[in-house]
């Protein structure tokens, strides 16, 4: 088990459900999805590679700085406690405010 799954996955599910999937390596269907806290989204296979595309095409359309500063703020933030966390947030919040390719596409939204 790599990629910080030990400490994400209690997080995520609590650390009865995390040691079940971690220790029995059981496989899930679809269904099963919502129960373990996994549903942000399913798709049928025959379409998985091309809503993989469309997501990361819709990722790619992002400013990029601020997407690499939430990134961060997400790795950073799994590390530390609530203030901290939100410290973190601030900083990454506010650097996106301030990132020019942001201001134009808020400004654009707002009409």
């Amino acid at each position: 088990v790599t990629g910080g799954v030990t400490r994400l996955l209690p997080q995520q599910n609590g650390t009865a459900k995390a040691r079940r999937m971690i220790l029995l390596g059981e496989r899930y269907s679809a269904q099963d999805v919502p129960m373990l806290g996994f549903d942000w989204q399913v798709v049928a296979a025959d379409d998985m590679t091309a809503q993989a595309h469309a997501l990361a095409a819709n990722i790619a359309a992002l400013p990029q700085r601020p997407v690499r500063d939430l990134k961060q703020a997400l790795r950073e933030s799994a590390g530390t406690d609530l203030e901290g966390a939100m410290a973190i947030e601030t900083e990454a919040t506010l650097r996106g405010f301030l990132d020019p390719e942001s201001a134009e596409r808020a400004r654009d939204r707002l009409g």
